[in-house]
């Protein structure tokens, strides 16, 4: 569309992407329900679950819906709330790069032009969504989050380390965007949802997930850094850090699995003895009532 009244084509990109944005907004004041007792999609076997989960997690919040202070206390008190945040800044890192700097880097260190640099991006993106829907499947299905990322992590690792060694094929370096592309997408998300479903009661998990997304910013202003005009065609600066990130990741997963399970443990021999709720002990993710998940 470059040139059609007058504009360029990259005008027209942002047009067509704000229109869909603005028509999708106003659909969802009509699609979607302002609460599970109206949502037209579930039956009456999911609203009579939806009821119970909602008086729990009221429960949880002092029977008042609201968070407090002792919310965020909890939160900013438990160290994995501090290993999942810079873990989460890592991963995001290589996400904001890769997902940002792909057509730069496949323009000038591939040597392809900028209208095939935007095709080439599209199939690794695809594979990406790919291995990310199937993967948070298998995931949730088996509670195996932590070992997603350990598998795909050395996958992406490889893909960065290939990019690294540049004198290789531009086939080879190819393939190793889809590498990389395994890694980052299902790596970022699992982090964010293992965090969330190991805190409890919802006013912590809020607390905990709001102080994991603002270190998240920091990816996006360190990948903007890390890949420079000046470093064409071989961004070795930009494929190194992205490199140590993930492996920086990769090692914060271990630590926090690690956490966790010390945690489990103690929690099943507190089980063993009858541990049962006092009153006035506020439930939370650390009772031994509440088992984490892996």
């Amino acid at each position: 569309m470059d040139g059609v009244n007058g504009m360029s084509g990259w005008r027209w990109l942002y047009i067509i992407e704000g229109i869909i944005t603005i028509v999708w907004a106003v659909m969802t004041v009509f699609l979607v329900p302002a609460h599970w007792s109206t949502a037209y999609f579930l039956t009456p076997a999911d609203k009579a679950i939806m009821k119970v989960r909602e008086e729990q997690m009221e429960s949880y919040s002092g029977g008042t819906g609201h968070y407090t202070k002792q919310d965020i206390l909890l939160a900013a008190k438990d160290i994995t709330t501090w290993i999942h945040a810079p873990t989460q800044v890592a991963m995001v890192t290589i996400l904001y790069g890769f997902g940002t700097f792909l057509p730069i880097i496949l323009k000038f260190s591939f040597n392809f032009s900028t209208l095939e640099a935007q095709y080439l991006v599209v199939p690794v993106c695809i594979w990406g969504a790919i291995v990310y829907f199937v993967g948070a499947i298998l995931a949730d299905k088996y509670n195996a989050r932590f070992w997603s990322v350990i598998i795909c992590a050395p996958i992406g690792m490889a893909g960065y380390a290939i990019l690294l060694v540049y004198d290789v094929s531009s086939g080879a370096r190819y393939f190793a965007t889809f590498l990389i592309s395994t890694a980052c997408y299902l790596c970022t998300g699992t982090n964010i949802s293992w965090l969330g479903m190991n805190r409890a009661p919802d006013g912590k998990r809020a607390a905990s997930l709001g102080i994991l997304l603002t270190f998240t910013n920091l990816g996006g202003v360190i990948s903007g850094q890390i890949y420079q005009t000046d470093a064409s065609p071989k961004y070795t600066l930009g494929q190194a850090w992205s490199l140590g990130s993930l492996a920086f990741g990769w090692c914060g997963m271990w630590v926090l699995r690690t956490i966790y399970k010390r945690r489990e443990r103690q929690k099943e021999e507190l089980r063993a003895r009858g541990w049962t709720l006092q009153a006035g002990e506020v439930w939370t993710d650390r009772v031994p009532e509440f088992k984490n998940q892996f």
